[in-house]
C-alpha cells in the first residue's frame, strides 16, 4: 500500500523536501506550497501539489459563498492546545475577521478534502506558529497519521520528531535505530565541555557560524543553503526594508497579487526594520562584576512558535519581566539579554520606559556575549530559550517557565504560574555563588537519555543541509519514525 507523506513544503522546503522524497519509493509526497512560485518548483521534479494557499485564499475571499472557518468539537480535546488556532497563527490576526474566517475556511476545507482523498500516514514539516500547521496536527491526531514535525536537539548533529502541540519533547516510544546509529554518549560529553568554555553553540548564533557572514547569505537563507543568521549593519538594514515594502505592497493590493502569508506579514517585517534601527548607545553595559544578586533572563526571538505553544502563560514577555522586577528581592538586578538574532529590540520605547520605572533594570545587546554575562549572575531563568541549559552548564540554576526539554535537568527548577516564579526568586537557596561548576556528568547523562529519541540528521538551514549523507540520514528517519509502533496517550 502507497504510503502517502503530506509535506508542508514552504520556503526553503520547496527545494529541501522534493530532494528528500526522491531519495526513494517508500513514501509518496504530496505537497502544500504557499505560493504559486513554489508550486511550480516543485512540480518541476514531477511531484504533486494538492494545495496552494495562495490561490486558495484568493478564490476564498472573492467568492461570497466561500466555506468560513468552524472550529471542530474536539479539536482543543485532541491537540491538547486550549487557544483558538485562528490567533495561534502569525498572520491571520492581521485581517479584518471576515477575511480570515473564509483564508482559514477554505484551508480547513481544502485540508479535510486531502485527507478523504488519500489515505495520508504522516504530515512532515517545521514546526512553525501556523493555522495550516495546527489543522495538520489535529488531523494527524483524528486519524492516526503521524505528525513528522521536525525539532533539533541541543547538541548538533540530531533531531527528533514531536507528536504534541508544544514541540518542544520528542514522540515516544523511542524510535528504531537508524543507519548511523543512536548519538554517542562519549560526543554529548564533550560538546557540553565545550559549551562550559564557551567554545561551541548553535549554528544560527553568529558566533558559531560555519561560514563568514555577507550581504548575499540572506538568498542561501532563503534557500536553506546556510544558517539563519542576521549581522548588522547596513546591507541588513536594506535587505529588511526591501522585505518590508514588499510585504506593504502585496497587503495594499491583495487579493489581486501574492498571498496572504506575506500581505499578512506587513506589521510583522515593520517590526525587525525598526528593531534593526536601533541605537547601541540605548544599551546598558554588561557588568564584568559577579554579584549573586543578578538575575539573567534570554528574550527570546518573536514571533515564535515556542512561547505561545509551550509557554501560553508566559508568551507577554514584557508583562514577564516587569513581573519579574516586581518580586525581585531588595539589592537584586535583573540583566534582559537579547536573542543575538533579534537584536534592536530592547532598543524600542516600551523597554526604555520600563527601564526608567525600575531602577533594577538592564537591557544587554544581542550581539552581547550572553554566557560571559550568565556567569556575572547567581541565577537564570528562561521560558524555552536554551539559554537556560546553557546556565545550567556554567553551574546557575535556572527557573524553567515553559514546557521544554531539559525542565527536569539537574539544577532546573520547573515554574508553573507567577506565584511559585515569585517564591522561587525570593528563595536564597536559588542564587549560586561565582565559583559553582556545573553537574556536567549530570546534565550529559541527560542529554543522553534525551538522544534515545533522536534521530541523527539536520533538518534546519545550514550549509550541511543539502549534504548526500545528511539527506540519507534524514530520509531513513522518515521511514523509521512512520515504521515506529503508534504512540499512545
Amino acid at each position: 500500500m502507497t504510503k502517502y507523506i503530506l509535506c508542508f513544503s514552504r520556503s526553503y522546503l520547496s527545494s529541501f523536501l522534493p530532494q528528500l522524497a526522491a531519495l526513494g519509493d517508500e513514501f509518496t509526497p504530496l505537497h502544500i506550497v504557499q505560493n504559486s512560485a513554489e508550486q511550480r518548483r516543485i512540480e518541476a521534479t514531477n511531484q504533486q501539489v494538492v494545495m496552494n494557499l495562495e490561490t486558495l485564499s484568493k478564490k476564498a475571499l472573492r467568492d461570497p459563498d466561500a466555506p468560513l472557518w468552524r472550529e471542530p468539537d474536539d479539536m482543543r480535546t485532541l491537540t491538547g492546545f486550549d487557544w483558538s488556532p485562528i490567533y495561534a497563527d502569525r498572520y491571520l490576526p492581521t485581517f479584518p475577521e471576515p477575511d480570515r474566517l473564509k483564508i482559514a475556511g477554505a484551508i480547513q476545507t481544502r485540508l479535510e478534502q486531502i485527507f478523504a482523498e488519500f489515505r495520508v500516514s504522516g504530515v512532515l514539516s517545521e514546526p512553525v506558529a501556523l493555522f495550516p500547521t495546527h489543522y495538520l496536527f489535529y488531523l494527524c491526531k483524528r486519524t492516526g497519521a503521524k505528525s513528522l514535525l521536525w525539532a533539533n536537539t541541543y547538541f548538533p548533529g540530531y533531531f527528533y520528531f514531536t507528536d504534541a502541540v508544544h514541540l518542544t519533547h520528542p514522540s515516544h516510544p523511542a524510535p528504531k535505530p537508524v543507519s548511523t546509529g543512536n548519538a554517542p554518549g562519549q560526543a554529548i560529553r564533550t560538546y557540553v565541555e565545550r559549551v562550559a568554555a564557551d567554545k561551541a553553540g548553535p549554528v544560527y548564533h553568529h558566533k558559531f557560524a560555519r561560514e563568514r557572514q555577507g550581504s548575499l547569505n540572506y538568498l542561501r537563507q532563503r534557500r536553506g543553503e546556510d544558517a539563519l543568521i542576521l549581522t548588522p549593519g547596513l546591507a541588513s538594514q536594506t535587505m529588511q526594508f526591501a522585505r518590508y515594502m514588499r510585504a506593504r505592497t502585496i497587503r495594499t493590493l491583495f487579493p489581486r497579487i501574492g498571498d496572504y502569508m506575506i500581505a499578512g506579514a506587513a506589521d510583522e517585517h515593520w517590526f525587525y526594520l525598526r528593531n534593526l534601527l536601533g541605537r547601541i548607545s540605548r544599551y546598558d553595559t554588561p557588568t564584568s562584576q559577579f554579584d549573586r544578586g543578578n538575575v539573567f533572563f534570554p528574550l527570546q526571538y518573536e514571533p515564535e512558535a515556542s512561547l505561545l505553544y509551550a509557554a501560553p502563560d508566559f508568551r507577554n514577555q514584557i508583562s514577564l519581566v516587569e513581573t519579574i522586577l516586581q518580586t525581585l528581592p531588595a539589592g537584586h538586578t535583573l540583566w534582559v539579554k537579547e536573542h543575538p538574532n533579534q537584536f534592536g529590540v530592547l532598543s524600542r520605547g516600551v523597554w526604555r520606559k520600563l527601564r526608567k520605572r525600575y531602577h533594577n533594570l538592564r537591557l544587554v545587546y544581542g550581539r552581547e556575549n550572553g554566557r560571559h554575562l550568565i556567569q556575572q549572575c547567581g541565577l537564570a531563568v528562561t521560558i524555552t530559550s536554551t539559554a537556560g541549559m546553557d546556565a545550567l552548564i556554567l553551574g546557575r540554576k535556572c527557573l524553567v517557565l515553559g514546557d521544554v526539554f531539559f525542565e527536569s535537568f539537574p539544577d532546573a527548577i520547573q515554574v508553573k504560574s507567577n506565584a511559585a516564579l515569585a517564591q522561587a526568586l525570593n528563595d536564597p537557596d536559588n542564587y549560586r555563588n561565582e565559583n559553582h561548576a556545573g553537574d556536567l556528568d549530570g546534565i550529559a547523562d541527560a542529554l543522553r537519555t534525551f538522544a534515545a529519541s533522536c534521530y541523527p540528521g539536520d533538518p534546519q538551514p545550514a550549509p550541511e543541509l543539502m549534504n548526500p549523507e545528511n539527506m540519507r540520514a534524514l530520509y531513513d528517519a522518515v521511514n523509521a519514525h512512520l515504521a515506529s509502533d503508534p504512540v499512545s496517550g
